[in-house]
């Protein structure tokens, strides 16, 4: 099985910031990171590292063991993936949306095999994001899926081979420049279960949002005193993950 062509690169993304535009696909296969005239990713990775011993001084000597988190862009794809997972998206708003996608964000687990900083003790741990196809199969849902194991574990700093697992997996649902969608971490798409959260209707047709102000809405649990308060304020976004048996 080959990494599937749904699955491709996605950008960076920071909860209350807006995503930034993805990297289109017509130069390259989807799933394939695609060139730009950049630094060597050695010095890339380095200015990151300045960057997060700087923070890590500023905390003060108690985030000292702490580690950094950084996207790289040289990361080799696994030719042959095999844990394949299906998302579900059950969506119960009021209206349309402009686009629909899922995105997903990919970390190394073992520490280890990153170097620390000689000043510092601080790793500069690797990071990466994709996107992912979802498609509408009726009028409240939408199906999408994605490999588990999309990234090929290999020694990339000669400390031992770093091993890559999901970080988090999420649709985005985006209007007005606004991105509704719940965030399921590791443990949630490994649980099998369905998780539900509440977005404000207000938000939705909320159109003061733009390319240079979008963001993504705040999301609310069941349990919410505003959602228990005022339910027709609000509508709910479920999403299940599960494995694909092959």
């Amino acid at each position: 099985m080959v990494a599937s062509p749904m699955e491709k690169r996605a950008p960076p993304s920071t909860r209350g910031n807006k995503r930034q535009p993805y990297a289109p696909c017509e130069d390259a296969p989807c799933g394939t990171l695609v060139p730009v005239p950049r630094r060597p990713a050695a010095r890339r990775r380095a200015a990151a590292m300045r960057r997060c011993v700087a923070a890590v001084l500023v905390a003060g000597l108690a985030a000292l063991p702490a580690a950094c988190s950084s996207p790289m862009d040289d990361i080799k794809l696994n030719p042959h993936p095999t844990q394949r997972y299906e998302l579900i998206a059950t969506v119960d708003a009021p209206g349309a949306f402009d686009s629909v996608e899922g995105f997903l964000s990919y970390d190394v687990t073992n520490v280890e095999c990153v170097p620390k900083d000689p000043v510092a003790g601080a790793r500069n741990v690797p990071n990466t994001n994709r996107s992912f196809v979802l498609t509408r199969v009726d009028a409240h849902t939408w199906k999408g899926s994605f490999y588990r194991d999309l990234l090929e574990d290999e020694d990339y700093f000669g400390l031992g081979v770093c091993h890559w697992d999901i970080g988090t997996v999420s649709p985005g649902f985006v209007v007005h420049g606004q991105t509704f969608g719940p965030g399921l971490m590791l443990p949630m798409v490994l649980s099998d279960q369905p998780f539900r959260r509440y977005f404000s209707k207000a938000d939705y047709f909320n159109r003061s949002n733009n390319d240079m102000n979008a963001g993504v809405a705040l999301e609310r649990p069941s349990h919410d005193e505003e959602v228990r308060k005022h339910p027709d304020r609000f509508f709910h976004i479920e999403v299940q993950a599960r494995k694909v048996v092959p």
